[in-house]
């Protein structure tokens, strides 16, 4: 047995080290910040502080949580990659994974994550850098210690620099032919040069390179020291614990990043430099695509979100109802879809998007769309700017704010670690949402902005006229200004009779009552079985909000028995769909949506969404679906989309196309995209006309009720489908499809003959 005696002098500093350990490790101060307002219906507990070295965080704690998750925000993107370094704030994202000094080997943090149920991820933005993770809720607390780590004392290690300049550089050459990132590239030409958003960001072998008077390594460790400073930083931590167990976690943990009182980018760089619009870009795409997009530069929105004016407008602007401009160009035959709204927006500088999916024939008319647009424009700057208009708009962002849907842990922490830049603590959860200042002055500033002499109009599509390359992407472009006389005409114009302003909406909820619950059931039950029909029913017990879903599936056994049933099935949805876009629109805007799907037995209908209005929208589908106005324009329309989308099927990414062999190979009836193209190629109207009473001659129906709706409103709603569509029908059995059942021994190779970057 061996005995150590310790001196006075020994005991005493043995004393004074814990203390000085026990400082380091509790001995931070924080300062409360002010508690965001959140739903009367979420009930979660909230608490936002700023650390001592100035990390902003918002802590959650959900005790009924399966999951638990972190992310942190960084304000700085790829606007502040160095000229000639372009990428690297993308390659110290990725660095910033591969080892630290309490955890140095490279992959424990996310074998960490992965063997607890979790997953991470980041990206980098133009502003920011996001990272996040989730894991399973027992987990937190170690997990924390390994993502604070990368914010405090990474290693950077020398051995894997190379390896992950590959990385980036194969993210960079997996995107060269999506058509996304091909168009970004040529809009980064049509700007002013001098703005960081033209320049390329991702990154490559060639941006991240070692060269001769510059170590990449070290310009990555500078721009880290530089940039990742506590003061620019906002952290996100939801957890099962209570808040002040999270904030205890937090504190030791995040304290320690240094705040190097590093400033988010100012940029004195104007998005267009002045004169330089109106000018059109012309982009041809890799796959067989058409749309044109008009972008009006603006300052910044983001002092404004009590207001929301460019929201205003763009809700004005986008809507899809009788009147509106997409129902005028659809009845020119021009569009089969329009959207708008703030595109991307700095602290400096936002732009607001008006983007339009063009037909064939929409196409040699951009002018003439151009013209619609800004006659709209017109229109709501003499009628469009009401009280009502707005009160209808705030109603409806307050009722979805009150009955939010949970978001995953992850997804959820993500968002709000960004928010925390965009609003103060307070309206972090509500700033999305808000519109309480009704301000037409300035809704009629905004609209100013949007005008002829101050647009960039992008056209995509197929065999345009283009004289030039981008350097990164190879995509073909062309830029020109617009002519003074088209611009005058644009400006003086006559506003066709046919737009209006719309209507007060019908379907705002009147009654957002949460029913009493029957009876507790842990599973749907059958409420009717007739011949040819079924129908389920199940309350909802656990969220107590008033939503439903009602579902109903019609089954037919000539839905896809061949490749040219399943084309005629398909066309027949979306012409239904396209049918019922005008009616179904201020449903969708006041929180009731619904789907119409093909799928292996025929197909279905879903509606979503606040119960109080469904049974408005479930009488019109359901008699639209009894006696469609099938049109043989329209019906050329979507024969010639899904030409398209089936010949540009070939280019897919390759695990896409992968997927799509999977399928076609394990499920049967299941078509391959040549039997489609070739079925659809031979079909004409009329055969679509003679198909559709054959689809619904013989039907099974099943259906689904669940949500705040009692037994007596499910079986009304059945009742709906019943009268509609099975009074003239025969009711039928329709078998399942067919799984491929794969032997134990057996090996299943398929090559695919894949060109893609």
């Amino acid at each position: 047995m061996n005995l150590r005696i310790l001196s006075s002098n020994s005991r005493l500093h043995l004393f004074a080290t814990a203390v000085l350990v026990l400082l380091q490790t509790f001995c931070y101060s924080t300062s409360s910040l002010a508690g965001p307002i959140q739903s009367p219906n979420d009930p979660r507990a909230y608490e936002s502080l700023r650390l001592d070295n100035g990390l902003q965080v918002l802590l959650i704690s959900d005790p009924d949580t399966d999951k638990a998750a972190a992310a942190l925000d960084v304000n700085v993107g790829s606007s502040s990659d160095p000229k000639g370094r372009e990428g690297l704030a993308h390659f110290l994202e990725h660095m910033l994974f591969l080892g630290t000094e309490k955890y140095p080997q490279p992959g424990e943090y996310q074998e960490y994550i992965a063997a607890h149920g979790g997953g991470h991820n980041a990206y980098t933005a133009f502003e920011n850098t996001n990272y996040f993770f989730d894991v399973d809720k027992d987990y937190l607390e170690p997990a924390l210690d390994r993502f604070a780590q990368f914010f405090t004392k990474p290693l950077f290690s020398r051995e894997y620099v190379d390896r992950e300049m590959h990385a980036v550089d194969s993210e960079y050459q997996s995107k060269r032919m999506e058509d996304g990132w091909r168009s970004f590239q040529a809009f980064k030409q049509a700007i002013n040069p001098e703005h960081p958003m033209a320049q390329f960001a991702t990154g490559s072998l060639e941006t991240l390179a070692n060269r001769e008077d510059s170590n990449t390594r070290d310009e990555l460790i500078a721009f880290y020291n530089q940039h990742y400073s506590a003061n620019i930083m906002t952290l996100v931590v939801l957890g099962k614990e209570p808040v002040a167990k999270l904030k205890e976690w937090v504190i030791e943990k995040f304290s320690r990043i240094e705040n190097r009182r590093a400033s988010a980018l100012e940029i004195d760089q104007p998005l267009f430099t002045s004169g330089q619009l109106p000018i059109r870009l012309n982009i041809e795409p890799n796959k067989d695509q058409r749309s044109m997009r008009l972008t009006f530069p603006m300052p910044s929105v983001k002092q404004y979100y009590l207001s929301k004016p460019t929201r205003y407008i763009g809700n004005l602007l986008g809507h899809e109802g009788k009147g509106s401009l997409l129902s005028l160009l659809k009845e020119r035959g021009w569009s089969d879809g329009l959207s708008a709204g703030t595109g991307m927006t700095t602290d400096n500088e936002s732009t607001f998007n008006v983007t339009i999916k063009l037909t064939k024939d929409g196409l040699a008319h951009v002018d003439d769309i151009s013209s619609h647009v800004f006659q709209y424009l017109r229109l709501v700057r003499s009628e469009g700017i009401a009280e009502w208009l707005f009160g209808e708009q705030r109603q409806l962002s307050d009722i979805a704010f009150q009955f939010q849907e949970e978001a995953e842990p992850i997804n959820y922490v993500r968002s709000l670690a960004n928010s925390l830049h965009e609003y103060p603590s307070r309206d972090v959860l509500r700033g999305p949402y808000v519109m309480e200042k009704y301000d037409p002055v300035l809704i009629n500033r905004f609209l100013g902005y949007l005008s002829p002499d101050n647009v960039l109009i992008t056209v995509i599509a197929k065999g345009l006229e283009t004289d030039s390359t981008t350097a990164w992407f190879d995509a073909r472009y062309s830029i020109a200004a617009v002519p003074t006389e088209t611009v005058d005409r644009w400006l003086e114009g006559e506003i066709d009779v046919a737009l209006t302003i719309p209507e007060p909406n019908i379907f705002l909820p009147d009654d957002l009552t949460v029913k009493p619950v029957r009876q507790t059931a842990g599973k749907p039950e059958l409420l009717k079985r007739d011949p040819g029909i079924a129908v389920w029913h199940q309350q909802d017990d656990t969220y107590r909000v008033p939503r439903a879903d009602f579902y109903f599936s019609v089954r037919s056994p000539v839905a896809n028995d061949s490749p040219e049933h399943a084309v005629l099935t398909e066309l027949y949805v979306e012409l239904i769909n396209d049918q019922l876009t005008e009616y179904s629109y201020p449903a969708r805007l006041a929180g009731l949506d619904y789907r119409l799907y093909k799928h292996i037995r025929g197909f279905s209908v879903r509606i979503s969404g606040y119960d109080s209005k469904q049974g408005l929208l479930l009488s019109r589908i359901a008699e639209t679906l009894r006696e469609p106005v099938l049109m043989p324009e329209r019906f050329e329309l979507f024969k010639d989309e899904m030409r398209r989308t089936l010949r540009d099927a070939a280019k897919d990414t390759p695990y896409a196309q992968a997927l799509t062999e999977v399928r076609t190979l394990l499920v049967n009836p299941t078509w391959s995209d040549e039997q489609l193209l070739s079925a659809l190629e031979s079909l004409e109207f009329e055969d679509l006309t003679r198909f559709v009473p054959r689809l619904m001659d013989k039907t099974q129906v099943l259906a689904l009720s669940h949500g705040n709706v009692s037994e007596t409103e499910a079986l009304q709603r059945a009742k709906v489908i019943e009268s509609s569509l099975l009074d003239t029908t025969t009711p039928t059995s329709v078998p399942h499809g067919q799984v491929i059942k794969l032997t134990e021994s057996g090996r299943y190779v398929r090559q695919l003959d894949i060109e893609h970057g």
